[in-house]
């Protein structure tokens, strides 16, 4: 028979934030944003979860930091670590931004300037058509790029996550007092929660060491803690702020997220007690960016599946109508690549 002592010290040397983990919250990402863009835009009425996206958006820049920190470090990045950023991100992207501005043409009417298409294909989103959710896929490369900046100075640890923190906040500051904010104003509200993953990520032997022994010693408040922190970010993450023209309020705002993500950091720890795996989540999570890029115009401009009665059973076929389309987009995606390697590797050679 184990005793509790020993479950504790066994459990000191279990590892955090595995693929496992990072898949399964990326997967609870896909079901919160789903689920919150189906109650705003399909169901008359407020209700709870139609903040959902927002709170997607959350969880998958706590994952994107904890998961660059624990990959890469923060130390001398090459430039590979910004190319295989990019290369991983482009080929999905620019697959969906041919397929939506090919459907928006011929089913709406809709067209766009040269110069709107330069922008998009060049990853340049704002959020509006086309493609207006990928506004967040332009502020992830902004924050790559942060990253990358951050890890190429010559100071210590310590200096450089104070430095990402800084970074990130000048950005804001400046966003939010010039006309940039017409553009950028959704990159306010999330100013802090990658650095603050990127800190967790970085000293997460520290910090989670900590939080083991907390929850086997005193589980029940754990739990409450855990709890309490999520419910504080749930009942004031409403954005009304945003559109007040007070900057300083704007700026304390921006530290609200932070709620999400201790509730996070410490959902980690029991969920990775419990050792179960949840398939779907797991398989969500694999497809999560595909399913990120492809979800919304179906849902939003393109009467194809969703719009039916009774809802729940059309939801379930969009659903599957969506992750089918992710699988099939890997693929391409991941042939597109295989060959554009051939074909850069063949140049090199004759180069």
């Amino acid at each position: 028979r184990v005793s509790k002592q020993e479950r504790v010290h066994e459990n000191l040397f279990v590892e955090h934030f595995t693929r496992d983990t990072t898949g399964a919250f990326r997967g609870l990402a896909i079901v919160l944003l789903l689920l919150g863009h189906l109650s705003e835009k399909c169901i008359a009425g407020g209700t709870f979860i139609e903040d959902g996206g927002r709170w997607a958006v959350v969880v998958f820049l706590f994952v994107s930091g904890i998961s660059l920190s624990k990959t890469y470090g923060i130390h001398a990045l090459g430039k590979r670590f910004i190319l295989g950023r990019i290369r991983r991100l482009a080929t999905p992207y620019w697959l969906s931004l041919a397929i939506f501005l090919a459907l928006d043409y011929y089913l709406i009417g809709y067209y766009y300037s040269i110069k709107r298409i330069i922008m998009a294909v060049g990853g340049i989103m704002f959020p509006w058509p086309p493609m207006g959710h990928a506004w967040f896929i332009t502020y992830l490369l902004f924050l790559y790029g942060l990253y990358y900046v951050v890890s190429i100075l010559v100071i210590t640890t310590k200096k450089k996550v104070v430095a990402l923190f800084l970074m990130s906040y000048l950005s804001m500051l400046l966003i939010i007092n010039t006309k940039l904010f017409d553009y950028l104003a959704l990159w306010v509200i999330y100013t802090a929660v990658f650095p603050a993953a990127v800190l967790i990520g970085l000293y997460r032997d520290k910090i989670l060491a900590f939080l083991q022994v907390f929850y086997h010693k005193f589980r029940f408040l754990y739990v409450a803690v855990s709890l309490i922190m999520m419910a504080c970010y749930f009942a004031t993450s409403s954005h009304e702020w945003l559109a007040q023209p007070d900057n300083v309020m704007r700026t304390l705002h921006t530290f609200q997220p932070i709620t999400m993500v201790v509730s996070l950091t410490m959902l980690t720890i029991m969920i990775d007690s419990f050792r179960h795996e949840s398939a779907i989540l797991q398989l969500l999570g694999e497809y999560s960016y595909e399913i990120y890029l492809l979800h919304f115009p179906f849902m939003e401009y393109y009467d194809f599946v969703l719009f039916r009665e009774p809802l729940v059973a059309s939801f379930y076929l969009y659903s599957a109508v969506i992750l089918s389309m992710s699988y099939i987009m890997r693929k391409v995606a991941n042939m597109t690549n295989r060959e554009l390697n051939i074909l850069f590797s063949r140049v090199k050679r004759s180069a």
